[in-house]
């Protein structure tokens, strides 16, 4: 796994055709669960790294570490 840290948009995807209604044949892409989940976790671990530095503002990292395991249902063994 890299430490490197990924937007959204350079997340792997893959290409799935959806079929019916109104999006017959329309390929679309989408992110893999699993990979946006290894970087959620990341983002996670970064965001508490970051509260211990100075001029960063705690609550709002903090804030951000809740929504993304909330968002993400991550238990705190993924945070380990």
């Amino acid at each position: 796994m890299s430490d490197e840290l990924k937007t959204v948009k350079e997340i792997e995807t893959s290409t799935v055709t959806i079929e019916g209604g109104c999006f017959d044949d329309t390929e679309e892409s989408v992110v893999i669960a699993s990979e946006l989940r290894v970087e959620a976790v990341k983002w996670v671990k970064e965001l508490e790294r970051q509260k211990s530095l100075k001029g960063v503002d705690r609550v709002l990292a903090e804030g951000g570490r809740r929504w993304i395991v909330h968002f993400f249902n991550l238990t705190e063994e993924e945070l380990k």
